[in-house]
């Protein structure tokens, strides 16, 4: 038989067939065995071919991963059955280079073993697939830090940092103060948290920088066990459970600094608490058992005194369950604690750059209120006891937060051997609107839009305000404070404008204005006391603008 004009020989054009051919005539030999010569079952080649095109189709892709020239291969392959097929479908015949006679092919089982044998082998692919994913830990890094975690999740670690770069300047202010203009790192942290068999959680703190800028300290180092859905253990310094302000972390505040509310309650402390969460968060408790620390402060590793400070709180969102958009972000509750404080000065407030113990301004950490008298050392000695309702509300880009402390401590004078008891109080409400219309939160915000050259996304833009305000106890003067030198009481407002540029980069802006009550005696070379803080601060108002550049991941 001679070939059809511009065809190859036969030997060169049905040689890479050969195999297609056979499956081919697999389909359609029983059938011929069984009808009248030149019937062919199209069904039943269609059914075959078919699942063969579809274990062939995935036998490509995964070969594809493995090397591309099998695929193109297994490609080609598939292309030249579904041709034959059609020639099938069309003629009722193949063509006659390719004719076999029924003798020539296999039987249908023994096609059936041949799929049978392609999906065994695409099980067990897929099935070693899932096991080596199984023992293969994560590692993944993005917007929330760096993660590892274990192919059973039981143990995770996320490396985490904030760095904050601050700057001050006071206009008007006194001659005596100048030098606090200034540029500094308030803040460098990096966070280490994570999971041990999947309910033992732990966290590491350190920080550089600060106010007074001591080098490194630990702020938070800690690990809890959760027992269950509603229960949690936890051990080591931590933030108490008293203020609401205080809980919210600094790299979420609206300000550079927390309020002067904030000066009330120690920073963190060294304990054990337990706490739990009812209702899908929408009831909240904790208490705890922690060493003594004075209002602001955030103390060693060790107590100063035997006593130890009992502390609590009770967190609701009373309208969390019913999931109803403009009340889900209401909650409010109370903290409190107790200690007893035998004879000791760091159960007085803290000493941020000063001599002395005091209260200090916010955001100036400026010194307007020192436990110095006329004649002897003053000491915490008896009792101390604080108590804080609170609240915030937030609803669409609205949010407000508020809260109020009184801390009521026994003093002692050692050398005029006068005590008495005094409560302190302070307040503040904080406000705040995005003006990008995002969701105002008690933490982190998400821009819509993050800000970038490339796209006209320009981040979140949020404008905040604020109303402070610390009264001292007047039995505080003249024997336990020098009324010539600090103030009785400060009250400050606040206006800012905050950037989010995206979920990572922020910058803060904001103008303060306090006024003081009391203090600020003239300077007086003959009255050194003068010469220094807290009179020097409340000699006058304080105007300050700050600002912050703030990376947090």
């Amino acid at each position: 038989m001679k070939n059809p004009p511009g065809l190859p020989a036969p030997s060169l054009l049905f040689r890479p067939a050969v195999a297609l051919a056979l499956a081919t005539w697999m389909a359609v030999h029983p059938v011929l065995a069984q009808a009248p010569a030149g019937a062919v079952d199209a069904e039943l080649v269609r059914q075959l071919l078919g699942r063969i095109e579809q274990l062939e189709k995935r036998e490509a892709a995964r070969a594809k991963e493995e090397a591309g020239a099998e695929t193109r291969r297994l490609q080609q392959r598939v292309a030249e059955l579904a041709s034959k097929l059609q020639s099938i479908e069309q003629g009722g015949k193949v063509l006659p280079e390719i004719a076999v006679t029924p003798s020539d092919g296999p039987t249908p089982a023994e096609l059936q073993r041949k799929i049978q044998s392609m999906e065994e082998r695409e099980a067990s692919h897929a099935a070693a697939a899932k096991a080596a994913a199984a023992k293969t830990p994560v590692l993944s890094v993005g917007a929330g830090g760096i993660q590892f975690r274990s192919a059973d999740t039981n143990f995770t670690l996320a490396l985490k940092g904030l760095l904050q770069t601050d700057g001050h300047a006071y206009f008007s202010d006194n001659p005596l103060t100048r030098g606090n203009d200034t540029l500094g790192i308030r803040r460098a942290r990096l966070y280490l948290r994570g999971t041990l068999y999947r309910d033992i959680s732990y966290e590491i703190i350190p920080q550089w920088g600060g106010i007074n800028d001591v080098g490194s300290s630990l702020q938070d180092a800690f690990v809890a066990y959760r027992l269950g859905e509603h229960l949690e253990f936890k051990a080591g310094k931590f933030k108490g459970p008293v203020g609401l302000g205080l809980l919210q972390s600094i790299a979420a505040g609206d300000f550079t600094e927390r309020s002067m509310a904030s000066g009330l309650v120690p920073l963190r402390n060294v304990g054990v608490q337990v706490g739990t969460t009812w209702l899908d968060g929408a009831v909240e408790a904790a208490a705890g058992v922690f060493n003594n620390a004075g209002d602001g402060r955030n103390p060693g590793a060790f107590d100063f005194t035997d006593g130890k400070e009992f502390a609590g709180r009770v967190f609701v969102h009373p309208f969390k369950p019913l999931e109803l958009k403009w009340l889900n972000g209401l909650g409010f509750g109370v903290g409190g604690s107790h200690a007893q404080v035998s004879s000791n000065a760091l159960g007085l407030p803290a000493a941020i750059g000063e001599p002395l113990p005091g209260f200090y301004t916010s955001p100036g950490t400026q010194q307007f209120f020192a436990y110095n008298p006329l004649v002897g050392p003053v000491v915490a000695d008896g009792k101390h006891w604080r108590l804080s309702p609170q609240g915030y509300w937030y609803a669409g880009p609205f949010g407000l937060m508020g809260e109020y402390v009184w801390s009521s401590q026994d003093v002692y004078n050692s050398t005029t051997f006068r005590s008495a008891n005094l409560t302190h109080r302070a307040w503040q409400v904080t406000g705040g609107w995005f003006l990008t219309g995002e969701d105002a939160s008690f933490g982190a915000i998400q821009p819509r839009r993050p800000f970038t050259l490339r796209s006209p996304g320009w981040g979140a833009w949020q404008v905040v305000g604020r109303y402070s305000q610390l009264d001292i106890d007047d039995a505080a003067f003249p024997s336990f404070a020098n009324p010539d030198f600090s103030a009785t009481d400060a009250t400050a407002w606040s206006v800012g404008l905050n950037w989010w540029l995206n979920r990572n980069l922020r910058v803060l802006a904001s103008f303060t204005h306090t006024t003081f009550n009391g203090g600020g005696a003239p300077p007086s070379i003959a009255n050194p006391g003068s010469l220094v803080a807290p009179a020097t601060v409340s000699a006058q108002d304080e105007n300050l603008f700050s600002a912050r550049v703030q990376l947090s991941f």
